[in-house]
């Protein structure tokens, strides 16, 4: 069969990140013996006419569209994605002269049923896809219902807002996966100008429990890792293809479980790779100058760490896992490796206003940013938390009163505790913008000023992730353009 996927994100700020989900997607459903083609939204103009334009062309027997994000996660400038995916799903099936439009993306993973339904989709996927798409071409094929396939979710199957949500497929040998093959489904060279790195995912799950966060309900509460040899050699390939272009490994906590991030680094080691790595997902209770000298050796440039508060009752409200102790290890950690002159990178992550949170927990997190994270590392700080379906958060919203028993969350709800007053908290984050140039806020990077300043960066051969961001915020501040306050 024909089949068109369609990556939909064209959502650019703080940078563009390429759809390696949906290129894995398209890999799978490559090798499964059907003619693929791709289309990324990313940098189109006018991404109606374009599908139209692309499904005249291709006359695809099936459209796939990823749909990335709900929301940008913002309290303050919340901006909203899903009324234009369905635009692109009607498009979809207009031109295509109604065959099956199918999405799939992390949005389905929070929402499998809302999310189908609201974009007017006939079929989604929600959970690892690799599998379960497969199968659901092979039914449609055969001229079979798909409606049985693990992980197929079927709108309104029920009548209106019952959707059919089958259990979710999950890959347990990550090994079985391969590459996503980004470069061969995309012009990468767009996002590597804008400093947009290629992106490896070396296991899947969190065993965390953090409050507010869905991680565990989506890919499980247990870790899958893929083949450590296997990893590497992916990241070996990619350093090859394309030279001096950062990797990102996105995996939920890099450093948990421990033991296989240093087979994974070993494995990296012995292969001499030679490419800028980065990592998310950093989480403070793992971190040893071991750590810290073997992800050094391996060629690690930036890594973000996610402590999300610094005041012990607050680590306990959102359930993260670690304490101060465990918090003021990784500032340890972080200044043995700059007394070892590595040249390695901390983003630090902080979101606030969770339950519980007053202003003097609040002014406990900005103390520790002034006084014990280092002057030269970035801080993104973000305040209200979105509430997902299902997480701790949700139950307590709901038991407070803030959030209805039956509404799904589709549209953004951020939780912002209600000790806590709008306007005092404009003002600490501006006084924390002013008196430290490396304190920023998604307002910052959401400046549409921003973007140029990594395009200039990338046209003089500068790499500029946002760890390395102080000298545009310092730009904006000289112009009076930074602000924290909604737009």
């Amino acid at each position: 069969m024909k089949v068109l996927i369609v990556a939909t994100n064209r959502e650019k700020a703080p940078i563009p990140v390429a759809p390696i989900g949906a290129c894995s997607i398209a890999t799978v459903v490559d090798q499964a013996g059907h003619d693929v083609s791709f289309l990324d939204l990313m940098w189109v103009k006018k991404p109606v006419d374009e599908i139209k334009r692309k499904i005249k062309e291709v006359q695809p027997d099936v459209v796939g569209l990823s749909i990335r994000n709900l929301d940008n996660t913002s309290w303050m400038n919340n901006v909203w994605y899903l009324d234009d995916a369905r635009e692109y799903v009607h498009a979809a099936r207009e031109a295509s002269g109604g065959k099956p439009v199918l999405v799939g993306g992390p949005s389905l993973g929070v929402l499998p049923g809302p999310v189908t339904a609201y974009v007017h989709a006939d079929w989604g996927i929600w959970g690892d896809g690799e599998r379960s798409v497969v199968e659901f071409l092979a039914a449609v094929e055969s001229g079979s219902n798909p409606s049985d396939v693990l992980g197929v979710v079927t709108p309104n199957a029920g009548g209106e807002g019952k959707h059919r949500v089958n259990q979710q497929y999950r890959v347990e040998e990550l090994g079985v996966i391969p590459n996503h093959r980004m470069w061969e489904w995309l012009d990468f060279k767009n996002y590597a100008r804008r400093s947009g790195p290629l992106q490896i995912q070396s296991r899947r799950g969190c065993a965390f429990e953090c409050s507010y966060c869905n991680y565990p309900i989506i890919e499980g509460a247990e870790y899958r890792n893929k083949p450590p040899g296997q990893v590497a050699d992916e990241i070996k390939y990619m350093s090859e293809a394309f030279p001096g272009t950062a990797i990102e490994f996105v995996d939920n906590t890099f450093n948990v479980p421990l033991p296989y991030t240093y087979a994974l680094l070993d494995a990296i080691i012995e292969r001499d790779i030679k490419a800028p790595l980065h990592t998310s997902g950093f989480n403070p209770r793992a971190t040893t100058e071991k750590l810290m000298d073997k992800m050094t050796e391996a060629g690690f440039t930036q890594i973000m760490i996610t402590p999300e508060v610094a005041n012990e009752e607050m680590l306990k409200n959102l359930q993260k896992g670690f304490t101060m102790k465990h918090l003021r290890k990784s500032v340890a950690d972080r200044r043995y490796l700059i007394d070892q002159g590595s040249p390695m990178e901390f983003l630090w992550v902080f979101l606030l206003g969770g339950p519980g949170e007053t202003q003097e927990t609040m002014k406990d997190t900005f103390s520790f940013i002034q006084n014990e994270i280092p002057e030269q590392d970035m801080v993104f700080v973000q305040v209200g938390l979105r509430v997902y379906p299902d997480t701790p958060l949700h139950h307590q919203a709901v038991a407070e009163g803030v959030v209805a028993e039956g509404d799904d969350l589709l549209k953004s709800f951020h939780y912002l505790s209600p000790q806590l007053e709008p306007m005092w908290i404009y003002d600490q984050l501006m006084a924390q913008i002013e008196s430290r140039p490396n304190v920023t806020t998604l307002k910052d990077v959401m400046n549409p000023f921003f973007p140029v300043y990594l395009r200039i960066s990338g046209a003089l051969g500068m790499k500029a992730p946002l760890t390395s961001s102080q000298g545009g915020l310092k730009w904006l501040s000289r112009f009076g353009m930074r602000s924290v306050g909604p737009s």
